[in-house]
């Protein structure tokens, strides 16, 4: 099979679309960012208690959860 001129030409074109697109995605990030992967969302891959806290923020419960007894406790010490 021959490839000729036609063909090198669609090629470049394709190229250059595919580099201008990637130049558009990183003029669009802001100069210090690095790229970073998504943050985690099942609750057992998570680590650190910060994050941890944020995210049970986020989803509407406290972190780390509270026994009874702990509730207890706090009360009692409150009411002291």
């Amino acid at each position: 099979m021959s490839r000729g001129k036609a063909w090198r030409r669609s090629k470049e074109t394709t190229k250059q679309a595919a580099s201008a697109r990637v130049e558009k995605i990183r003029e669009n990030r802001s100069p210090g960012l690095k790229f970073q992967f998504p943050g985690e969302k099942r609750w057992k891959d998570m680590a650190g208690r910060s994050n941890k806290i944020r995210r049970g923020r986020q989803l509407g419960f406290e972190y780390p959860r509270k026994t009874q007894r702990d509730i207890l406790d706090e009360h009692a010490s409150s009411d002291e």
